[in-house]
């Protein structure tokens, strides 16, 4: 199987990253207004089904749903990874939240992004320019700034508040692995693609 290279719409890229750091900021808040009258698999489940319909329907409209000959040609062992780590992002992250705060798991979750970029450099041989690098040291002394804080905090904290952050820890692993299995499948399928057949296992 070849590897995934990247296509050079860098713009394009980081504004849809931007567009999702900011969705992600406000997703917290809204979820935990959401927890406190329906448990996290429901919710879960409720988040899926939806966003299956909706960008099912959009496909069907659009005449894009992938052909028979395509279908044949789908690594299906990848793309069950994708669903799996996927869902464990989504449930992982609603328990520790319930667990803990909106601030203490939007910041611990903005790992992710970071760990899957750090995954792309092996997986698929990408390279960083100074800059990005400049930006990574950055953002980790801006990470080490705040768990410098948090360790305070968890000094103190309960039981379910540690167990809150070690979920949303493995979470963001889960979601890292997620997004390197996600952009392979990219050779195979659009990205919309990709995510119906993902939304569509993940609620079943």
């Amino acid at each position: 199987m070849s590897i995934h290279a990247t296509s050079g719409r860098w713009r394009l890229g980081l504004g849809l990253a931007l567009l999702t750091a900011f969705l992600w900021g406000i997703l917290p808040l809204a979820l935990a207004i959401i927890l406190q009258g329906l448990d996290v698999y429901t919710v879960t489940w409720y988040r899926f089904f939806i966003a299956f319909v909706l960008l099912g329907g959009y496909l069907t409209i659009r005449k894009q749903l992938p052909n028979p000959e395509t279908i044949r040609l789908i690594p299906w062992g990848l793309l069950g990874i994708a669903a799996i780590f996927l869902a464990g992002n989504y449930i992982l992250f609603l328990q520790g939240l319930a667990l803990t705060s909106p601030t203490n798991a939007e910041v611990l979750i903005q790992t992710s992004p970071v760990l899957m970029g750090l995954g792309a450099l092996v997986i698929f041989k990408e390279h960083y320019t100074r800059l990005q690098w400049l930006g990574l040291g950055v953002l980790t002394l801006g990470f080490s700034l705040f768990f410098n804080e948090q360790l305070k905090v968890l000094v103190s904290a309960s039981n379910q508040y540690l167990w809150g952050s070690f979920l949303l820890g493995v979470g963001a692993i889960c979601w890292a692995i997620y997004a390197l299995a996600q952009k392979q499948l990219l050779q195979s399928l659009s990205s919309s693609q990709v995510m119906a057949f993902i939304y569509g296992s993940c609620t079943i």
